[in-house]
């Protein structure tokens, strides 16, 4: 068993970011993915799971959901299933901050900044786009393979005036990582987020000790709680159960990618095999990822309806492909 617990896992992100005795944590790492546009002094845990207006609504469970001392709302969410309409999905778990700001009786409409943060174990491409064909949106430049903005990791996100660039509103920003395009050496950090991103992909991936650049309260405290040996019997137990799942979904995702990649090449000609190889890579990352929940649900660990919900699908749907 390795030191650190993995916090790339459901109980270790939770764990780290998530409890009230490590609230120190969150606000280094808010701050940091922040970067001067908001600066988090203190916050409050809130509860992560949302219902709908009816009962015929889907519930909206964050990984942690908090609000700032100042009142901004923010949901943190560690993603390590790559889904067709990603982008759709947090758009949908934003909302439910939006909503819950609405009082009872007269209200001006006057929000609250709400900020929802996805760190990815995976990137995104054009294929998670899901809007209709023929928009502007779709029909501008793309960024060319060599320019920096393409291949960075952190992306913030606001409704703009495409034709202006000028922001419509900041009361909705998405800031997403996509932790696989980073790749600095310990020689290389220079910002605050680039040594928090590397604590996490570090403890993530070795075994290796405590990096000698990661110092300061917050890394004391983060390396401290990240210990395996500080855990109790029962939190040992959750984590573990935690970590066969994310290598379950690793090596089924990985299983798929590799019979997509063959079948790809099966097709014979370049055209035919190039185009092959990429859609075998997304089925099979699509079938990976629900061959993973419906295990999950048939081990009792997840319920239908959050399965499905992590699916992007109806229940109906999700228990169809269950049958299959």
């Amino acid at each position: 068993m390795s030191k650190y617990i993995n916090p790339y896992t459901d109980f270790g992100f939770k764990w780290l970011f998530g409890t009230e005795k490590n609230k120190a944590i969150l606000i280094d790492l808010l701050n940091a993915l922040f970067d001067g546009m908001e600066v988090v002094e203190d916050l409050e845990y809130r509860q992560n799971e949302h219902l709908g207006a009816g009962p015929e609504d889907r519930h909206v469970i964050f990984d942690v959901y908090c609000v700032t001392s100042t009142g901004e709302h923010i949901i943190v969410e560690m993603q390590n299933v790559r889904q067709s309409a990603f982008r759709d999905r947090m758009l949908f778990y934003a909302a439910a901050p939006i909503r819950k700001q609405a009082p009872k009786g007269a209200w001006n409409f006057e929000l609250k900044r709400v900020y929802s943060i996805g760190i990815l174990n995976f990137t995104l491409d054009k294929a998670d786009m899901s809007v209709p064909a023929g928009t502007r949106a779709v029909e501008q430049k793309s960024k060319s393979d060599d320019d920096d903005v393409t291949h960075s990791y952190r992306h913030v996100i606001q409704l703009m005036d495409i034709d202006t660039k000028v922001i419509f509103s900041k009361t909705l920003t998405f800031i997403y990582v996509e932790m696989p395009k980073f790749s600095k050496a310990e020689t290389d950090l220079k910002t605050l987020l680039d040594k928090w991103l590397y604590a996490i992909k570090t403890m993530a991936e070795t075994d290796n000790e405590r990096p000698v650049s990661l110092t300061g309260e917050a890394f004391d405290q983060f390396f401290e709680q990240a210990r395996y040996a500080c855990l109790d019997e029962d939190e040992q137990r959750i984590y573990d159960r935690s970590l066969m799942d994310y290598w379950d979904i690793y090596a089924i995702e990985q299983t798929h990618y590799n019979e997509g990649l063959e079948k790809g090449k099966e097709l014979g000609i370049a055209e035919g095999k190039e185009l092959g190889i990429a859609e075998g890579k997304e089925l099979g990352r699509q079938e990976g990822a629900l061959q993973m929940l419906i295990s999950l649900v048939r081990d009792g660990i997840l319920s239908i309806d959050d399965a499905a919900r992590k699916a992007g699908m109806s229940e109906t749907a999700f228990m169809a492909a269950m049958d299959k």
